[in-house]
């Protein structure tokens, strides 16, 4: 742990940023209620032997569930995370035992946030005297990034909405086909493409667009937060399902089920600690694990 007497160097080189990605934000209403996802971006050009990083939010949102990407944070062997919502703050904390994390850019960390109403969000570091932003190089020598803080605007979702262009149309019909049969992009969030509300994305979904554009079918569902109770827990194995917090989204095709369980599986074993019971997607080991 450091301490708040203790010196910092100069930031050598190009400044090291800390900054936020873009918000992946679901949210349906009224009542106005969802979920957003923001992945956490570090640039450094020096080795990074340990890091801390406290987050603060401000908004109608509460964060609920953080880990650790995978890749470029793969070599701090020590990721602890630490959520305190009387705060709030998120306390990302990481550490190399043997090699650093290389100069680079990327995602080292996803941060998700229940939404309980529409407006402004804002992410930024924090400092409260013992908690604070730092970056360690291998020889000790400690110094602060700069950070960019991050702002959105947090509006309804419209559902039938697939690729997110504000609209429902053939286009959405187009992308989601696309998406289930030809390789193409993921729904962003994955809920987009759940169209008849039934918690899976698959060819019914298709159908259910159409009739609705081309038949005078019912309209899209949203999926409000009553249904999210009934989507906890881990998600359950088969082609084109996601799981409903999207903590452990499956972005699945049904050539690739192997590779995103094995995804879920690290995500499970990177979140240390919140101080909440609702740490989404998270499954809990039986003793014969």
């Amino acid at each position: 742990m450091f301490h708040a007497s203790e010196s910092f160097s100069e930031d050598p080189g190009v400044p090291d940023t800390v900054r936020f990605g873009e918000w992946s934000v679901y949210v349906t209403g009224p009542p106005y209620a969802g979920e957003a996802i923001v992945p956490l971006v570090v640039f450094n050009d020096e080795p990074v032997q340990l890091f801390h990083i406290p987050v603060k939010w401000t908004g109608p949102m509460v964060c609920d569930t953080a880990y650790y990407a995978e890749g470029r944070p793969d070599v701090l062997d020590y990721q602890a995370v630490d959520i305190e919502t009387s705060i709030p703050l998120v306390w990302f904390v990481a550490l190399s035992h043997g090699d650093p994390m290389p100069p680079g850019t990327g995602t080292v960390a996803h941060m998700h946030f229940v939404v309980y109403d529409t407006g402004w969000a804002e992410l930024d570091t924090a400092n409260t005297g013992i908690i604070y932003l730092v970056f360690n190089d291998p020889q000790a020598n400690s110094w602060i990034p700069q950070v960019v803080p991050r702002r959105h605007h947090i509006i309804p979702s419209l559902p039938g909405d697939v690729n997110g262009d504000g609209k429902v149309d053939a286009s959405d019909v187009v992308f989601l086909i696309n998406y289930l049969y030809r390789g193409g992009t993921v729904p962003d969030p994955p809920q987009r493409g759940d169209v008849n509300g039934d918690s899976v994305v698959g060819a019914g979904d298709v159908v259910y667009l159409i009739n609705y554009l081309y038949r005078s079918g019912p309209p899209p569902l949203a999926r409000h937060a009553s249904q999210e109770s009934k989507c906890r827990g881990w998600p359950q194995p088969g082609p084109l399902e996601y799981e409903c917090q999207t903590h452990c989204v499956l972005h699945s095709l049904p050539s690739a089920p192997d590779r995103q369980d094995r995804s879920c599986r690290k995500k499970e074993r990177r979140i240390l600690h919140t101080d909440t019971d609702v740490s989404r997607g998270v499954k809990t080991p039986s003793p014969a694990e």
